[in-house]
């Protein structure tokens, strides 16, 4: 005769309800610490955890019903998502990938308008493209954005209600530095793939493009660093700035911002006699600074880019649209 299988169950429901809520406090503890933890590696708004997949289990156990089997599964959940999270965070570089955003602001919630995680506009440049910067009169706003990819239902409510007259949305870009290549115009490309070709022409010399900009290394040394504009290269490079003083062309030192220590010489080039200069200085630091040999039999490759629309680049993930909703009586 089959034996029965026994059912493990609480005979004094103080005690599990002390277990039980003992569970939830420190499910509870966890998410806190996930939402700030990655929302801050992440740059993104911490609200946005919540509604993830992983957000909405770790709430789910707080909830969690009257069964200690339950219980058990939802100790053991909670170490594993805590263990994601350590993993996470360490396979994620602190880096300049997104540029800085604000912690979400208190505003008053207006009819009709819901609250929006909050995004801190682009920074402002002299080469920065017109759609990156808000309408005249609305600069002053505190306005509450979302990502558009990461939020759509979200994004769609807000189009229904711009088409029933209650708002008005404002959209706001976040580039990447590919996305700034492909835009660029003039001579960008030309001076980017002659430049990129000189610097990878040295044994060892090694390229790593991260959202805001390319990075260029000989192993743990960086060499230079390149950040693409509209009409304008940003060359930073691994050589004191104050034995540039007597040069022909304007050195900028950023030697006093942490992310530029290790390159604290910004040519921004704009024409061919700057990037000449560019290219002499790169010569005089890997051959004469680092005395790197030239690669055997090097081949120069074309790192020029097509043309794309930016809605295509949003679709693609190189930009990231963000959008905020206005009442229609404010806008």
């Amino acid at each position: 005769m089959k034996e029965e299988k026994k059912v493990t169950t609480v005979e004094d429901p103080t005690l599990f309800g002390k277990g039980l809520a003992g569970v939830a406090s420190v499910a509870s503890s966890i998410r806190s610490a996930a939402i700030l933890h990655i929302a801050k590696k992440l740059n993104k708004p911490g609200n946005t955890f919540a509604k993830t997949v992983l957000g909405k289990n770790v709430k789910s156990i707080a909830d969690v019903g009257a069964h200690v089997e339950v219980a058990k599964l939802s100790v053991d959940f909670i170490t594993s998502l805590a263990e994601k999270i350590d993993r996470f965070l360490a396979t994620n570089e602190e880096d300049e990938i997104a540029e800085p955003v604000v912690e979400e602001p208190v505003v008053e919630e207006a009819p009709a308008v819901e609250a929006f995680a909050a995004v801190e506009p682009v920074e402002n440049d002299e080469d920065e493209d017109d759609e990156d910067s808000l309408p005249a009169g609305l600069a002053s706003l505190k306005l509450d954005y979302i990502d558009v990819m990461e939020e759509p239902e979200k994004y769609q409510e807000m189009l229904a209600q711009e088409a029933r007259g209650e708002v008005t949305l404002v959209t706001r870009y976040r580039r990447s530095f590919m996305s700034r290549l492909i835009q660029s115009q003039g001579n960008v490309q030309d001076y980017y793939t002659e430049i990129k070709n000189q610097l990878l022409s040295y044994k060892g010399v090694k390229s790593r493009v991260s959202w805001s900009n390319e990075s260029i290394n000989k192993g743990r040394t960086q060499v230079a660093k390149i950040v693409a504009k509209s009409k304008t290269l940003y060359i930073y490079l691994a050589i004191d700035p104050k034995t540039l003083e007597d040069a022909s062309y304007e050195v900028v030192d950023v030697s006093d911002k942490k992310k530029y220590a290790a390159v604290p010489a910004l040519i921004k080039v704009r024409g061919d006699r700057k990037f000449k200069f560019v290219m002499d200085l790169i010569r005089q630091i890997c051959e004469n600074d680092l005395a790197l040999p030239p690669v055997k039999d090097f081949a120069p490759e074309d790192y020029h880019l097509p043309y794309s629309k930016t809605e295509a680049l949003v679709q693609e993930g190189l930009v990231k649209k963000f959008v905020a909703a206005i009442p229609a009586e404010r806008a």
